[in-house]
């Protein structure tokens, strides 16, 4: 005997469909939920280094963006000094007097960390450094960070470039200040000698009419009295 559904329907019923095959294929997540248009490359404040030590002159994308696919490129007056190719595990030296001298962070390139190190560093090191990144789709695919060599020998942020000794500033102020003072006392010392003569002077006129006076006055009582 057919089945109920038949005789009522006159057509089989459809096997019923597999779990796995009703549930959608969950779809993996993109790494980075932002869009390439929204990422920009950002550089760093002024670095200072000492002659025949080590720098990083950092550069970074912001919000962080995974740059394995990516070419890297860092330059230095115009001229390419480190490149790093798409997926490629050895970077390059175009420039030989940068050879065995630069390296980047290969392992921070999923974070956008595109610093370079630069070792061995010399008088002509000093200057504007760009990281370029030329196939990012963004308005902004370039950082500056200037090397500014440091007498002192350690490495730090410097938030300006080169200038007057902050101690020489203060030295000229203070030597300004002093002399100002002692100028201000010299002419209230001139002033106070200036008015201290002047009030001897009627003093010493009056002492002397006086005299004068006395010495006319004798001839004349010895002129009657002969």
């Amino acid at each position: 005997m057919a089945p109920i559904h038949t005789l009522v329907t006159g057509r089989r019923p459809r096997p019923p469909r597999h779990a796995h095959l009703d549930t959608p294929t969950p779809t993996r997540p993109p790494r980075h939920a932002h869009h390439p248009n929204e990422v920009k490359v950002v550089g760093h404040e002024p670095i200072s280094a000492k002659v025949g030590g080590d720098v990083i002159l950092p550069c970074h994308l912001e919000p962080p963006f995974d740059v394995n696919n990516l070419t890297i490129e860092w330059r230095f007056k115009d001229k390419i000094i480190h490149l790093h190719r798409s997926r490629a595990t050895d970077d390059e030296t175009p420039n030989p007097k940068y050879i065995n001298r630069t390296s980047m962070f290969h392992d921070e390139f999923e974070k956008g960390n595109i610093s370079l190190k630069l070792t061995k560093v010399t008088q002509e090191d000093e200057g504007n450094y760009i990281c370029f990144v030329p196939k990012l789709q963004s308005q902004v695919r370039k950082g500056n960070v200037t090397l500014i060599l440091d007498e002192n020998g350690s490495q730090g942020n410097l938030t300006a470039t080169r200038g007057t000794d902050p101690g020489v500033i203060v030295g000229i102020i203070g030597a300004f200040i002093g002399g100002a003072v002692v100028l201000g006392a010299l002419i209230i010392i001139i002033i106070y000698c200036v008015l201290r003569c002047r009030r001897r002077e009627p003093n010493r006129r009056e002492n002397v009419d006086p005299g004068n006076e006395a010495e006319v006055e004798i001839p004349l009582q010895d002129l009657g009295q002969n």
